[in-house]
């Protein structure tokens, strides 16, 4: 007789996640009202990259690494000179190799 206390236990698991529903935790509720309706790239996204990448893969060419250049859009969709495929490619981030 197992299974009809598999099946109660189940059951119970069940009913319990239902009424918990799908309900975010606060913080992540507030930063979710808080996201812009549409994303633009030169006030949203290039602060991050001046801040996070630049020194790396910016204009200067005696720190830039991986011969990508970020600031610059020809080269962060270009095809990436070592290895395969492209770092970033947009709407698609299965085939950007940098994400």
């Amino acid at each position: 007789m197992k299974y009809p206390c598999t099946i109660l236990t189940g059951t119970c698991l069940l009913w319990a996640l239902l009424a918990c529903g799908p309900k975010l935790p606060q913080e992540v509720a507030t930063a979710y009202e808080a996201l812009p309706e549409h994303i633009d790239f030169n006030f949203h996204v290039r602060p991050i990259l001046s801040d996070r990448c630049y020194a790396c893969h910016g204009p200067d060419e005696e720190a830039r690494e991986a011969e990508l250049r970020l600031d610059l859009q020809a080269s962060a969709l270009g095809k990436l000179k070592e290895g395969e495929g492209k770092a970033f490619v947009p709407g698609n981030t299965a085939k950007s190799v940098a994400i």
